[in-house]
């Protein structure tokens, strides 16, 4: 018993520092602040990054996208107001016969890119999005974390 209340104690210290929580893929960020949200269609997910802040104020971080379509694969911590994620975007337009249709694409018309997302609690909106190269990926160490990042080429779009 001693041991297991000492391995929680610490555990829960580990939690005050960082972002362990989503070491361990349990999808929370930026101390719990930047969460994925999943919509889930046919035999996809589609994967947002939801931040909340105090108050329940909800931001639905969406940038990126643009005019193209994609979903969020992965993110790792960087530090508590800090993290790197990666996207798969649609590289061409999305062509939809009818606004309920799902639509597949080959590997190759999906791109992948990095996101380099900072918390600015006093700014609106509270963050900041930018898309980030090798050599950024590789200054903040986690180039190894981004090479294993892969297309999900069974991926598909919802036209809706």
């Amino acid at each position: 018993m001693y041991k297991s209340g000492l391995f929680i104690i610490m555990l829960s210290l580990v939690g005050c520092s960082n972002d362990w929580l989503a070491k361990l893929g349990l999808g929370c960020f930026m101390e719990g602040k930047l969460c994925y949200d999943y919509f889930e269609y046919s035999n996809s997910v589609q994967k947002s990054l939801v931040l909340t802040l105090p108050k329940n104020i909800k931001y639905k971080i969406e940038e990126p996208f643009g005019k193209k379509d994609g979903t969020w694969i992965d993110c790792i911590a960087v530090k508590s107001d800090h993290t790197v994620c990666s996207l798969q975007v649609l590289k061409t337009s999305l062509k939809c016969a009818d606004a309920n249709d799902i639509v597949t694409y080959e590997a190759n018309k999906w791109q992948l890119q990095f996101y380099e997302i900072t918390l600015k609690e006093n700014s609106i909106p509270p963050y900041i999005v930018n898309k980030i190269d090798n050599s950024r990926l590789n200054q903040l160490d986690i180039l190894s974390w981004a090479k294993q990042q892969k297309i999900n080429a069974k991926q598909e779009v919802l036209c809706s």
